[in-house]
């Protein structure tokens, strides 16, 4: 899985950046001064990322990286349309 992928590949400074990268992204979802829809959108994207990447079997495959831009293009949908009704 991606965290076995990057444990193996980078070590344990890897892992550790990568959950950094996984906190910070989870503390600014959290922290954003935007609506319950945003936040949920946002928890959406990181959850699919960590599901998929605990189960995937190596980090460069074509359908992980699809469901990946497919989960963030779907709440960066959300956030811009969140943000257009606001003005």
């Amino acid at each position: 899985n991606g965290v076995l992928q990057v444990w193996l590949e980078i070590g344990i400074l890897g892992a550790a950046a990568l959950l950094g990268v996984l906190l910070s992204l989870i503390q600014s979802a959290r922290g954003s001064s935007r609506g319950r829809l945003e936040q949920a959108a946002c928890f959406g994207a990181i959850t699919t990322a960590v599901i998929i990447g605990s189960v995937s079997f190596g980090a460069w495959q074509n359908w992980w990286l699809s469901a990946l831009y497919l989960a963030g293009s779907l709440a960066a949908g959300v956030l811009t349309k969140s943000e257009l009704a606001e003005k």
